[in-house]
């Protein structure tokens, strides 16, 4: 069985994404970790953590079994991820991520965002 890791990549069958506009490609993690470290540009969070997070949607997406998945999928795993890792870098990628149509739709996010937090996040 292979192990994720940083020299070691979650190993499996080709992994084809279905775009917004139906095209198809491979799936590339390095785009994948690239949105994300946008996300977390000057957030105190290392990059082992990132390429942690990469490996676990990686992993999760080919347990799946199935040889394709939608970019909507990934968006939604990553946007997942980065709620655990950093809310802030949650909010910037998910205001990218969801196209908020205005700022008050934004601003709804941030405050079920607030509401989730627990005493020990304040």
């Amino acid at each position: 069985m292979a192990r994720a890791g940083r020299d070691r990549r979650p190993e499996g069958a080709r992994l084809t994404v279905i775009k917004r506009d139906g095209s198809r490609q491979e799936f590339d993690r390095g785009k994948l970790q690239a949105g994300m470290m946008r996300a977390l540009e000057k957030r105190p969070v290392t990059l082992a953590r990132v390429e942690q997070a990469v490996d676990d949607i990686e992993s999760g997406l080919r347990a799946r079994g199935q040889p394709e998945v939608t970019s909507k999928e990934i968006g939604r795993l990553a946007t997942e991820a980065l709620r655990d890792i950093d809310q802030l870098a949650y909010i910037r990628f998910a205001s990218v991520y969801h196209s908020y149509e205005d700022i008050s739709t934004l601003k709804r996010e941030v405050d079920r965002l607030m509401k989730q937090r627990t005493p020990a996040d304040r």
